[in-house]
C-alpha cells in the first residue's frame, strides 16, 4: 500500500521491489523521515525524535506511584516536589514506552526506591540495579521492560 500526500508518499506493508522480488518495509517515508526495514532488522531516523505529551504531578513525601492525568499518553513527565519524595513507582507502563522523567523543583530530592515495597509492574530499577535518584533541575530517561515488570534508567 502507498499513501500519497503532497509532500511524501509513505509505504505500508510488502511491495514489489525493481528486482521483481519483494522489499519487506512494514513502514517508510519517502521523505527519509522515518523507515522501519524488517529486511534488516535496522530503523533508521534522519531527523529528530519529538516526545510531545507533557504531564506534570504535584508530589509530597510518600506519595504512591507518579501517575497524573494524562500520563497514559505522556512521554515528558515533570515532578514538582513539595519535600524531598521518594515515589513507590511510576505509573501507566507500556512495554517498551519511553519517557524523560525530571525533577523540576529546587531543593527537593525525588527517589525512587527499586525493592519490596514498589508495586511490580510500576517500579523503577536505575542504574546498577538501585534505585533512580533525581537531584534537583535533573532527569533521566526511563524504559518500560515487561520482563522484569520494570521502568529501567537509561544510561546516557
Amino acid at each position: 500500500v502507498v499513501l500519497t500526500t503532497a509532500k511524501q508518499a509513505i509505504s505500508i506493508g510488502v511491495q514489489a521491489s525493481a528486482s521483481g522480488g519483494d522489499d519487506n518495509r512494514a513502514l517508510e517515508s519517502v521523505s527519509g523521515d522515518v523507515q522501519l526495514n524488517t529486511s534488516s532488522g535496522d530503523t533508521i531516523l534522519n531527523r529528530s525524535i519529538c516526545l510531545p505529551n507533557e504531564v506534570t504531578a504535584n508530589i509530597g513525601a510518600t506519595p504512591g506511584d507518579v501517575s497524573p492525568t494524562g500520563m497514559a499518553d505522556a512521554t515528558q513527565l515533570y515532578l514538582n516536589p513539595s519535600i524531598a519524595s521518594a515515589p513507590t513507582g511510576i505509573g501507566a507502563p507500556r512495554n517498551g514506552k519511553v519517557l524523560f522523567v525530571y525533577n523540576d523543583n529546587a531543593p527537593f530530592t525525588v527517589t525512587f526506591a527499586n525493592n519490596a515495597g514498589t508495586v511490580a509492574t510500576n517500579g523503577v530499577i536505575g542504574k546498577g540495579g538501585a534505585g533512580m535518584t533525581l537531584a534537583p533541575k535533573t532527569g533521566s530517561l526511563v524504559v518500560y521492560r515487561p520482563s522484569v515488570s520494570r521502568w529501567v534508567q537509561v544510561s546516557l
